[in-house]
């Protein structure tokens, strides 16, 4: 899929984390290149089990972290509309998606596909690895990015008339809406 086009992928995420190595993770990538890319998923860190995603702009990266109750299943689901990725979470099979964060992912090269998949990593030197079960991958277009630009120009106009509308009330408030005493 093209780099802006709007999509939703989902993912569970089971694993076999080892108490004694941090950072044992797995879950969600959106990669661009090297510099900028975001990853999301189960993280271990001291011996607890974490909701983590890490976002890298311009080879800059943060990293937010949600404790989580050791789900046997972590779900996942991220959205993208253009430069806007949306991450939620839920513990088990049955859990309801609680918002993780809302991130900026730049658009770098329109013209090439945007990849998702899914990621794991025991990164700690001398850690032996962990098993990981991924099910239920789906990547799907979103229906927004089919919007027709007749469409989109209209709610540019809607906007822009609001926001006159707006701007014109400050501007006669005074004359028309106040009176000195």
């Amino acid at each position: 899929m093209l780099e802006d086009q709007s999509f939703t992928a989902t993912a569970n995420v089971r694993g076999k984390y080892h108490t004694m190595y941090m950072y044992d993770q797995g879950g969600l990538m959106l990669p661009i290149d090297k510099n900028n890319w975001i990853k999301c998923g189960v993280e271990y860190v001291d011996g607890q089990q974490f909701a983590s995603v890490v976002v890298t702009v311009n080879a800059w990266s943060d990293w937010s972290v949600v404790l989580i109750n050791a789900p046997e299943v972590l779900k996942l689901r991220v959205k993208r509309e253009k430069e806007v990725v949306h991450i939620d979470f839920a513990e088990g099979k049955e859990g309801t998606f609680k918002m993780m964060r809302l991130a900026y992912l730049p658009m770098i090269d329109r013209s090439k596909s945007m990849m998702v998949g899914i990621m794991c990593a025991s990164p700690v030197e001398n850690a032996t690895g962990f098993d990981i079960i991924f099910e239920n991958l789906t990547i799907e277009k979103d229906s927004m990015s089919a919007m027709s630009e007749s469409t989109r120009m209209y709610s540019h106009y809607m906007f822009l008339h609001a926001f006159i509308s707006f701007l014109l009330s400050f501007y006669f408030k005074k004359s028309f809406f106040t009176r000195e005493m």
